[in-house]
């Protein structure tokens, strides 16, 4: 039969009765909060590896494009040469001097050279240590291939070597263009001297009157990829390479080299995946193989996992490939334990204070039920002399709360039973009636003594919760895990690319009737559709860039200095570059009108600073100045937010007294309370929706601009007004 609770209870010490409910309570609490501590780490590790695995493959992808689109651009802007006339392909040694300023242009390529369709040849190529040399095959020459020492002109130096039977009409690159007509990838070739390597090759055919008269080829050495990819840093052991269709390797952030060198030195042979001696690269390999059975089956972008060892990988596979037959995968490994070992010493931590809280409130609790429980103990002993006929029984009454009133009340009472006690033997009629008082004020002290216990109960159930509460608040436990550093550089690209357009402009003006197969050529390119999309593509580039690398100079900056020392800078290039980036967000949509930017700026002086990190805070502050206006539009119409425009206010100016710099950025949008200015630049506080924000961006503004530069960043924003920063530097 199972008892009643509250007759369990009654058969349970006072003291027994109040510590183990408390005890189990702490326990519990303890347990679940390390429990919630745990899997939300676990949860976190999970959400950081596919952002990551996403991040460093999008770096991986824009660095691909901008390296393999060079040797594509070379050889079109020697087409154009040719076709127009200014570089005679038949006069060696104007081949020579533009190669070799090519060269010095473009440093990423290896080899520029030309052959025609009789077997002769000219290039210009860079050795190991950054010199140049000059290689020709003449007709009368052979088939020799000589080899010179040259300058940056193009001159003959010392002959270095001679090769024979060369005939550059074998050669993949030749061949393959040759046989396609248009511009194409040569297969990879690997290649022993004069120093191991492996190479790839961009053709472009050269016709003249429809007939074909030679190739133009640019020759990029793909140890370039695998050096970037080595500084691609992620994690503590994530590692990426790139596999070809057949399961070869192109690239890796390891120190493997993707081809082996036969014994005798003459020979060499490109390595597979799953044959590298690197173990996470050859174990990938192998669980991709078991997963798809061939890698041309993987047509789209593959997040997954598997274990090695008992460690969770981290996988994500993606396709990479061109319209000129480059056709690769991008694979990225992040091993569980490049961030669990964090976490599992964050639990340790949050285990060991869980515990040293247990302990400590347990040590308390006891403190506290004795403190409460011995005042009733005694009371309840004296209750039992009394009962036993000891009248002159006292109780120490210096208590201020209700267990001294009930003390006092006590005393009070034994000395009334006292004094009656005495005048009930005086009489026996007197001692009826005192009996008859006494049996009332009995029934009273019980009844006091029962509303005590309740009121003790009561009192220790207040204090249990409150230190309940504060363990809890004090327990509580964050887990943040930033990772990796993402950065990038297309500025170089953009003026590069804006060079060639403005040159091809000025072609179009100067020569508007270049002729019938430089206009088909045009259209069957769509040179039109390049000239317009090209900017926009590397701008939209660009942006991608910048917010990848905003988040990695952010994570960097809480974990280190930054050691690049600062230089004389005009900070209006900073702002106006900033602008130039967010242009596209900017610029009006079908929701809104263009944002108005209103500058206003001041005869500032050069400014010695770190101007990439005050870049990021420009670009911090101006797009969540866009951020506030999109907000302020949700529910509004194009026509009502083009009465009250959207308008960002750049103010700069000197002031003489204080030689500091301010510039203060403004917008007209929703603004924010006081309780969130408050906290708008503590880390990871963010007002946007989850997905939108990291909460970093302002906390390291502030950084930034404060410990950085010894300036300042302020906020003074009224809600439905806008919003206002202002960050003042000093000049040096």
């Amino acid at each position: 039969m199972v008892l009643p609770l509250s007759r369990i209870f009654s058969q349970v010490p006072l003291r027994t009765a109040l510590l183990v409910p408390f005890l189990v309570e702490i326990a519990g609490t303890v347990a679940i909060v390390g429990c919630l501590s745990f899997n939300s780490g676990q949860q976190a590790v999970n959400d950081v590896a596919i952002k990551l695995r996403s991040e460093v493959t999008s770096r991986i992808q824009q660095h691909l494009n901008t390296f393999l689109a060079q040797p594509q651009t070379i050889n079109q802007i020697n087409l154009d040469a040719i076709s127009l006339g200014i570089l005679n392909i038949e006069d060696r040694g104007i081949l020579a001097r533009y190669f070799s300023q090519q060269m010095q242009r473009f440093d990423t390529v290896s080899y520029i050279h030309y052959s025609n369709e009789f077997g002769e040849f000219i290039g210009t190529g860079r050795l190991a240590d950054r010199t140049l040399n000059l290689g020709i095959v003449e007709k009368s020459a052979s088939g020799k291939f000589y080899n010179y020492e040259t300058n940056n002109t193009g001159e003959r130096g010392k002959l270095l070597s001679v090769t024979p039977n060369f005939d550059p009409r074998t050669l993949p690159w030749y061949k393959v263009a040759a046989k396609e007509g248009k511009a194409i990838w040569s297969p990879i070739s690997v290649w022993v001297a004069p120093t191991p390597n492996i190479s790839i090759d961009a053709g472009l055919p050269v016709y003249k009157s429809g007939k074909l008269v030679g190739v133009l080829g640019v020759a990029l050495v793909l140890s370039d990829i695998s050096e970037f990819l080595r500084q691609v840093k992620f994690g503590r052991l994530g590692q990426t390479f790139i596999v070809d269709r057949s399961g070869y390797i192109i690239a890796s952030s390891t120190t493997e080299q993707p081809f082996v060198v036969a014994a005798d030195g003459k020979s060499s042979k490109r390595i597979q995946a799953r044959d590298s001696k690197v173990p996470i690269i050859s174990l990938t390999a192998k669980h991709l193989s078991e997963r798809f059975h061939e890698f041309n089956r993987i047509s789209s972008n593959q997040q997954l996992d598997f274990k090695i060892n008992g460690d969770r990988q981290f996988v994500q596979v993606t396709p990479f490939s061109d319209s000129r037959g480059i056709d690769w995968l991008i694979v990225v490994v992040v091993p569980q334990s490049s961030f669990m070992d964090k976490i599992y010493a964050n639990t340790r931590i949050t285990i060991i204070l869980c515990l040293s809280a247990l302990v400590v409130s347990t040590i308390v609790g006891i403190l506290t039920i004795r403190w409460i429980t011995q005042p009733i103990l005694e009371i309840g002993n004296a209750a039992t002399a009394l009962a036993d006929g000891q009248l002159e029984l006292t109780l120490a009454a210096n208590r201020k709360d209700e267990l001294g009133v009930l003390a006092r009340t006590f005393n009070s009472m034994a000395a009334q039973l006292q004094t009656a006690f005495m005048n009930l033997q005086k009489t026996n009629q007197d001692n009826a009636e005192l009996l008859l008082r006494e049996q009332e004020k009995s029934q009273q002290l019980e009844q006091y003594l029962k509303d005590l216990q309740a009121a003790q109960l009561q009192l220790i159930q207040s204090e249990k919760m409150s230190a309940l509460g504060n363990l809890v608040a004090g327990v509580a436990h964050e887990i943040n895990n930033p990772v990796g550093f993402i950065s990038g550089n297309l500025d170089q690209s953009i003026i590069a690319a804006q060079d060639l357009i403005n040159h091809l402009k000025l072609y179009q003006q100067k020569l508007p009737n270049p002729g019938q197969e430089i206009e088909e050529d045009a259209e069957q390119i769509e040179l039109d559709y390049i000239l317009e999309d090209l900017p926009q593509m590397l701008s939209s580039m660009k942006n991608g860039v910048e917010r990848i690398h905003n988040i990695s100079i952010s994570l960097r900056t809480f974990s280190r200095a930054d050691t690049n020392s600062k230089v004389a800078t005009n900070i209006h290039d900073g702002i106006d570059s900033t602008l130039t980036i967010l242009q596209h967000r900017l610029k009006a949509n079908s929701q809104r009108p263009a944002i108005q930017v209103i500058k206003d700026y001041g005869n500032i002086p050069p400014v010695t600073c770190h101007l990439g990190q005050l870049n990021q805070v420009f670009m911090n502050l101006l797009a969540n100045a866009i951020d506030s206006l999109e907000e302020t539009n949700q529910g509004l119409s194009f026509a009502q937010i083009k009465i009250n425009p959207n308008m960002i206010a750049i103010k700069t100016q000197l002031s003489e007294e204080t030689g500091c710099v301010t510039i203060a950025i403004k917008d007209n949008g929703k603004g924010m309370s006081e309780s969130v200015k408050s906290k708008i630049f503590e880390h990871l506080f963010t007002t946007k929706a989850a997905g939108k924000g990291t909460g970093l961006g302002l906390s390291i503004s502030r950084q930034i601009v404060e410990e950085m530069h010894g300036g300042s960043l302020t906020c003074d924003s009224v809600l439905g007004e806008g919003t206002e920063f202002a960050i003042v530097l000093p000049l040096v």
